[in-house]
């Protein structure tokens, strides 16, 4: 079941801020993980295509890292990705290369100098945007 409203700590935004700009100018990709609705621990995952806009994470990786997950007791509450030179809202690429209604859906935008971060559920080509809490 997807929560409308989804906390997640400080430190968490700037693991996920750092690692992207690291990746700059391609994508940074990563899982986020929790207990319910508050989102705790980044974790990094290997894009699979060397373009800087492809939204294809490595199989290996992200298997493994569903698998850390679990294995730490942990939900599997979000995925997040960079756009280095867009806005952080899903673009057609998102809409059509995900299709998990219940994992939240997070970008980061590297365009601009404040990095807005931004999360939403993508569902049927459907864009809903979800509130979130830094804490």
């Amino acid at each position: 079941m997807r929560s409308t409203w989804l906390t997640i700590q400080s430190d968490v935004i700037h693991q996920v801020r750092e690692y992207c700009l690291g990746r700059y100018p391609l994508e940074g990709y990563g899982f986020l993980a929790g207990k319910g609705p508050v989102i705790t621990r980044f974790f990094p995952i290997a894009g699979e295509s060397p373009c800087p806009c492809s939204l294809q994470f490595e199989p290996r990786a992200c298997l493994e890292t569903i698998k850390k997950i679990r294995g730490q007791g942990l939900d599997w509450i979000g995925v997040i990705h960079s756009h280095p030179s867009g806005d952080a809202w899903p673009t057609a690429r998102d809409l059509a290369g995900w299709h998990m209604e219940h994992i939240s859906f997070w970008i980061l935008s590297l365009k601009h100098p404040d990095c807005p971060l931004r999360a939403f559920y993508l569902s049927n080509r459907r864009i809903i945007p979800v509130f979130y809490e830094i804490v």
